[in-house]
């Protein structure tokens, strides 16, 4: 006789067509998909699938961990302006980078930016910076002074005036209370020929074990309209 399948009440029924055109029964098997989260209770299991709901959690957790930069903040001037501020900034990112691109309006061929902490003017400033321009490389420290040097841009006598200066500031465990706050910038700024090229990294320490929640860039004179300020929070 041929084997005829036993079904209960709990069995979930599917059918398979056979190669003589005859349907054929089939139990499905129970706890096909399951939900629960990743984990070491998954390792061995090769008759179970992960839900879409359980393979979703587990790769927006990697995302969120994975150094991702989030934009906080970006800001590009509709006018000239002496002062970027990011301000009520949140706690809740590991570091945040802070990146410029522009013009200053000063008189001159290239001049700096500066950078505070929340709104700190006071004279506990520290830094250094190594340039290098025209095969010329060099190095100037400073110290208590009311704020810190983090860039350089073009000015109004550049002789490129469609160029632009550019940094990247790094500020780690801004939001911590344990030390005080250091940041490291890396620059590059076309001013014109090979003379007025210039590329460097500077770093500022603030005397403030405080956390950061507001951050202002000052221009020599004016950030020239169009310039752009972007402000990024890394998980």
């Amino acid at each position: 006789m041929p084997d005829i399948p036993r079904f209960d009440d709990s069995d979930t029924i599917t059918w398979e067509k056979t190669t003589q055109g005859k349907l054929k029964a089939h139990a499905a098997p129970t706890n096909s998909v399951s939900d629960t989260a990743y984990g070491s209770s998954w390792n061995g299991v090769t008759d179970i699938a992960p839900s879409k709901n359980a393979v979703y959690d587990k790769i927006e957790s990697v995302v969120a961990g994975a150094g991702i930069w989030t934009e906080i903040s970006r800001q590009v001037l509709g006018s000239d302006t002496a002062t970027v501020t990011f301000s009520s900034i949140s706690g809740s990112y590991k570091q945040l980078i802070l990146v410029g691109t522009g013009r200053d309006t000063q008189s001159a061929v290239a001049v700096d930016i500066k950078m505070r902490f929340n709104n700190d003017s006071s004279a506990i400033y520290d830094g250094n910076q190594l340039v290098a321009s025209n095969g010329v490389v060099f190095s100037a420290a400073y110290g208590a002074a009311t704020s810190g040097n983090v860039g350089i841009f073009p000015g109004a006598t550049s002789t490129r005036s469609g160029s632009r200066g550019q940094f990247e500031i790094l500020i780690p465990d801004y939001a911590t209370t344990t030390f005080e706050k250091s940041a490291v910038s890396t620059l590059g700024c076309i001013a014109g020929t090979t003379n007025q090229i210039y590329v460097g990294t500077l770093a500022v320490n603030w005397r403030s074990a405080s956390a950061i929640t507001r951050i202002d860039l000052l221009a020599s004179t004016n950030f020239k309209t169009g310039s752009i300020f972007t402000l990024y929070g890394i998980a």
